[in-house]
């Protein structure tokens, strides 16, 4: 869309599925045109605030409007409740109900050895209260555009150290984390809190119309935050972009890269040869500039030992961690956590069960109490994801029977329903595992310790003197975010005309149109905000400048 906007069209897109939207993918049960007859397998919420303005932007562009009617058209925007009534909470096996999904600050450790493990202080306090002093600072920081710069290069003097060195408590990760997160990047868990829980200063929330019943708490606007959902599911976002010119006319499914070949001295058009695999025929294109934006654990089995890569990237495709993510989704007969259960406007459910973390729905909300619903019944993360993932194969039916198992078992000891009843409302279910797909290899980017400030900067330099590019959200500090993809897509175009403007630069004429190109960009997708700038002094171009000036002769000057 944004090479289109530039009236640049000489590109093609090579898509190595059968399908389009990558990890932005919506299940649809039987029939599919039931109101809310889905689950988002991939992204499903969006918070309206400044980080996530591209999103929006979007939203804006493929006329996804919002509708904050109490029986919303399909394919709008519409309130997503990150918390919501009536939501259970199971830990230690303990059971409890809360209005909001907030934690009691008693009763988890009575009668058990973990009275001797959990100081009693922590305990009182609650996992949120004992964790806020360690994000606050950063997210008041890091949101703020004039200090955001100075912030994060402040924050890259503890990017070696991960959460578990702030208060090693395997208790506060439990309450509000995937067992092992707290051992990733500190840096990832500043910026997963800056995501969810963006400070409420006038000046840096988007105006954003909120409904009434977020008076009443019910709705996710904690801290200034109003998230949002496609009725209809995410799906609806790529159903919007397929048929516009920019990428109808360009796209080829079912072609995977196999090698990426870069020949120093050919002909312009010749200079980047990618080699495909369709259905198990081979074949070759040449190219004057490729842009990749598969995963990184995609990319390691590609070929690339004659793509121009450094060590340094060659380093970052093998090391930089995804996470894993399973989820499952259920369709009931009836929606029986609305009606029974009064949990009837989203929210989650949390446990220490082995499903972790149920979604109610935030859509359909009007539906019949008689009628059916789907429920995502499983959303997990990291060592919780890896062992339930190791259970099954996404090709593999039986195995999914294994998994729906345990989920059913959880489901039933959370929400106190005999397990043989929820069976017996079970229509069908759908289970998913990220890092089992081949054409992702995983979730989502999760930077360890140390590798933002290693390898980061180093993943955005463009590659074979300045003809290679890498976009995707592992190359932004917003993995997991439709908004990291677009970032990096920006980016990457913005290298590319900073390269060609590079080289025009005894062309007076190229060097105009170029000139004018990067102008354009910025006037019609705007500027590159919430974006670290991590190396050299600012100038005229920015730290891209300096990355493609770097992309292109580094390899000769040692850099």
């Amino acid at each position: 869309m944004i090479l289109h906007s530039l009236d640049i069209h000489n590109y093609e897109i090579r898509e190595a599925s059968d399908r389009a939207g990558g990890r932005v993918y919506t299940h649809y049960f039987h029939p599919r045109n039931l109101n809310g007859n889905y689950y988002d397998v991939g992204a499903m919420r969006f918070p309206n605030i400044p980080i996530m303005s591209r999103t929006f932007d979007l939203f804006h562009r493929l006329q996804i409007n919002q509708d904050l009617t109490p029986n919303p058209a399909q394919e709008t925007l519409i309130p997503y409740y990150l918390n919501g009534p009536a939501t259970p909470l199971l830990y230690n096996n303990i059971r409890a109900i809360q209005p909001d999904c907030q934690y009691p600050t008693t009763g988890w450790t009575l009668g058990t050895p973990a009275t001797k493990i959990i100081e009693h202080r922590f305990v009182a306090q609650g996992p949120r209260a004992v964790m806020a002093p360690i994000y606050a600072y950063w997210r008041e920081v890091l949101s703020n555009p004039l200090t955001f710069e100075a912030g994060w290069a402040e924050l890259m003097e503890l990017d070696a150290r991960s959460v578990s060195l702030y208060y090693v408590t395997n208790w506060c990760e439990t309450m509000t984390g995937s067992t092992g997160s707290f051992d990733g990047s500190f840096v990832s868990n500043v910026i997963h809190s800056l995501e969810f829980d963006w400070p409420a200063f006038p000046d840096n929330v988007i105006d954003d119309p909120v409904p009434a019943d977020a008076l009443h708490g019910d709705v996710a606007a904690e801290a200034g935050n109003v998230w949002r959902c496609v009725n209809g599911g995410s799906d609806v976002i790529t159903r919007r972009i397929l048929p516009l010119p920019a990428i109808d006319l360009h796209l080829f499914y079912s072609d995977k890269a196999t090698k990426i070949t870069y020949t120093p001295g050919a002909p312009t058009d010749e200079v980047m040869t990618v080699d495909f695999d369709h259905y198990g025929q081979h074949t070759s294109r040449t190219y004057t500039h490729v842009f990749n934006t598969t995963t990184l654990g995609c990319l390691q089995t590609i070929d690339t030992r004659d793509a121009g890569l450094d060590y340094a990237h060659r380093e970052a495709i093998r090391v930089l961690r995804y996470e894993h993510a399973v989820k499952l989704g259920i369709k009931f007969s009836r929606r029986w956590w609305a009606n029974v259960q009064g949990i009837n406007r989203g929210g989650q459910g949390k446990t220490d069960r082995p499903t972790r973390v149920v979604v109610y729905p935030s859509y359909a909300l009007n539906t019949p109490p008689d009628q059916p619903g789907v429920l995502l019944a499983c959303y997990n993360s990291a060592q919780d994801a890896a062992r339930l993932g190791s259970l099954f194969d996404n090709a593999s039916a039986l195995s999914h029977e294994l998994v729906y198992s345990y989920v059913i078992a959880d489901l039933a000891a959370m929400h106190d329903i005999p397990e043989v009843e929820l069976r017996n409302l079970t229509e069908s279910y759908h289970v998913y595992n990220w890092y089992g797909d081949p054409l992702t290899r995983g979730s989502w980017s999760a930077f360890g310790p140390g590798q933002y400030s290693s390898f980061y900067g180093r993943m955005q330099r463009p590659q074979a003197a300045g003809h290679l590019f890498f976009s995707g959200d592992s190359t932004s500090i917003y993995p997991g975010w439709i908004v990291g993809a677009l970032n990096s897509a920006y980016r990457t175009v913005r290298q590319f005309l900073l390269v060609e403007l590079w080289r025009a630069a005894e062309n007076w004429e190229l060097t105009m149109y170029y000139f004018h190109l990067l102008l354009r960009l910025e006037f019609l997708w705007g500027a590159l905000e919430y974006e670290p700038q991590p190396e050299l002094p600012e100038d005229i171009n920015g730290f891209e400048g300096w990355n493609v000036f770097l992309g292109i002769i580094g390899a000769e000057a040692g850099l």
